[in-house]
């Protein structure tokens, strides 16, 4: 589906795409590359295979601290578990896995925020999925039950409400920093 959408886009060789983890597999992103463009988005556990990285059960245990990654480099492919309050995996045929900043956490022993060191990678892909991760968490406060969803002008409604959520977004996130 990335790459039919790809396709139909026409986008320039060097372009990034992010994608969340229904999409995100290695074959995608070494067709990607072929196509000379970037992907990076966050796997399933179950799409890895027999990939050598440390198991979620190994990350999320108590004796790994928050911030502990595990990297797996292919060609110009790499894949990362990073434990944050879970084990998350991501693969990108872009960015690197180096430690480049930190991110604040919450800290339930300490009671306070703590620096998190974070990987290039999830630093890049929580700024390019910021939109997506904003329309859907608005789509769920101003959810319509289905059940009352037989009018068509109530589904109407529903999809200019969204229109203008992205307008908001867009104004307030995008041209107005």
């Amino acid at each position: 589906m990335v790459l039919d959408l790809a396709n139909k886009v026409d986008l320039q060789p060097g372009a990034e795409l992010y994608f969340d983890n229904l999409f995100t597999s290695i074959p995608l992103l070494e067709e990607l590359s072929e196509k000379q463009l970037a992907g990076t988005g966050t796997v399933r556990q179950n799409r890895l295979g027999r990939i050598p990285v440390k198991t979620k059960k190994e990350l999320e245990a108590k004796s790994v601290p928050r911030g502990t990654h595990d990297v797996v480099f292919s060609g110009d492919k790499v894949l990362v578990g990073w434990k944050d309050s879970k084990a998350v995996y991501m693969a990108s045929n872009k960015y690197s896995a180096k430690v480049t900043s930190t991110c604040k956490r919450y800290n339930r022993q300490e009671k306070k925020e703590v620096q998190v060191p974070i990987p290039e990678l999830f630093q890049k892909y929580n700024g390019g999925m910021g939109g997506v991760d904003y329309l859907d968490s608005m789509v769920a406060v101003y959810r319509i039950p289905f059940r009352y969803c037989y009018s068509l002008y109530r589904y109407l409604f529903y999809c200019s409400l969204l229109k203008c959520k992205n307008v908001v977004f867009l104004q307030r996130f995008l041209f107005f920093p």
